[in-house]
């Protein structure tokens, strides 16, 4: 018997076949959800959070603050990932928020967002997509960086 048959029998072989069949389960029912967009749900690790989710938090928690979209960085005079939102109090701005991907903080682009949100003193605030961002974490990230 050689060094992976070894390896393979007994329990390992049956905790591999088991994470296979739970693997295999669950790509069953995400592929025959009725919906071929992510779901925006409040409980559990993994859940995807789209903008529009951010996006009707603010609004509705926020009356005082209108919302622009997609807003370049070259509208401050420099490159890098476009700002999601930008908060807004009587057309002036009072903070920047992205909805990032899990690895996006690592990029040229996030960082160049963020330091020029830094140089012209604008709160930048950012939330993973891929975390569960309780409605109460979002609303208190928001009072914490503009302080009111």
């Amino acid at each position: 018997m050689g060094f992976f048959d070894k390896l393979l029998s007994g329990k390992i072989a049956e905790t591999l076949e088991n994470a296979v069949q739970n693997a295999t389960n669950n790509n069953t029912s995400t592929v025959s959800s009725s919906s071929s967009q992510p779901v925006a749900s409040s409980t559990g690790r993994g859940n995807i959070r789209d903008k529009s989710y951010f996006q009707e938090i603010i609004t509705t928690e926020f009356p005082q603050y209108s919302l622009r979209e997609s807003i370049p960085v070259s509208e401050f005079g420099g490159e890098g990932r476009p700002y999601d939102f930008g908060l807004y109090q009587e057309g002036n701005l009072v903070a920047l928020v992205s909805v990032i991907g899990k690895n996006e903080y690592r990029t040229h682009g996030f960082w160049n967002s963020e330091k020029k949100a830094a140089e012209i003193g604008m709160p930048f605030i950012y939330y993973f997509r891929n975390m569960t961002n309780p409605r109460e974490v979002v609303i208190g990230r928001v009072h914490r960086f503009i302080g009111r």
